[in-house]
C-alpha cells in the first residue's frame, strides 16, 4: 500500500480545516503552521519508507533517496548515489580507441562499483569522511588514491573513473 500524493493532500486539507474550525469556533489556540509542517514531514518520512511515492529526482543515472541498480553500457557519463544504495555495474563497457571518462559520486550513501579486471580502467578516488575500498585491499577515508586494473597499459586508451565519496561508502569489486 502506498501513500499517494492525492491522498496525502486531501487528508492534509481536511486536517487543516478541522484545526481551523476548532481554533476559531472554540477559541482554542492551536499552532496551525506547526501542525501543517508536522504533517508534511510525516508524509515525506512515510513516503521514503514505502519507497517510490516520493522521489526528489528520477533519472536513470541517479539514485536519490532509494535503492536501485545502475547498468552502464556506455562511458562518458555521470552517476550519482545520494541518500541511497546502489550497484553501478560497469562490466559491459567495451574498450574503444579513445580515452573515456565516467564520474561516480556517492554522497551520504552506500555503493558498489563493479568493474572487469581485464578492461583498461584507472580509478581516481577522492574520499572525505567516507570509506572507499579497492580490490587490492587498500582503503581510504580521507584524501585520494589511484587504482589501475590489470588490463591497463601505459600509453593505450583507457577508461578513467573519477569516484567521489563523501559521508558514505564505495566498494570497488573487480572480477
Amino acid at each position: 500500500m502506498r501513500l499517494s500524493g492525492d491522498l496525502f493532500w486531501g487528508l492534509l486539507f481536511i486536517v487543516i480545516g478541522i484545526v481551523m474550525v476548532v481554533k476559531y469556533a472554540f477559541h482554542i489556540n492551536l499552532p496551525v503552521m506547526r501542525i501543517i509542517f508536522g504533517f508534511i514531514l510525516i508524509y515525506l518520512g512515510v513516503s521514503v519508507l514505502l519507497k517510490g511515492s516520493f522521489n526528489w529526482h528520477h533519472d536513470d543515472n541517479d539514485v536519490i533517496f532509494r535503492n536501485d541498480n545502475i547498468k552502464v553500457t556506455d562511458a562518458n557519463d555521470e552517476y550519482n548515489i545520494i541518500f541511497g544504495s546502489s550497484i553501478v555495474d560497469l562490466s559491459d563497457i567495451q574498450s574503444t580507441n579513445e580515452n573515456k571518462k565516467i564520474e561516480v559520486n556517492a554522497i551520504f550513501s552506500s555503493g558498489v562499483l563493479k568493474i572487469r579486471g581485464d578492461a583498461p580502467i584507472v580509478i581516481k578516488a577522492n574520499s572525505g569522511f567516507a570509506s572507499a575500498h579497492f580490490p587490492n585491499g587498500t582503503s581510504i577515508s580521507f584524501g585520494d588514491y589511484t587504482y589501475k586494473t590489470k588490463g591497463y597499459r601505459e600509453n593505450e586508451p583507457y577508461i578513467l573513473i573519477e569516484a567521489n565519496v563523501v559521508f558514505g561508502q564505495l566498494n570497488i569489486d573487480e572480477f
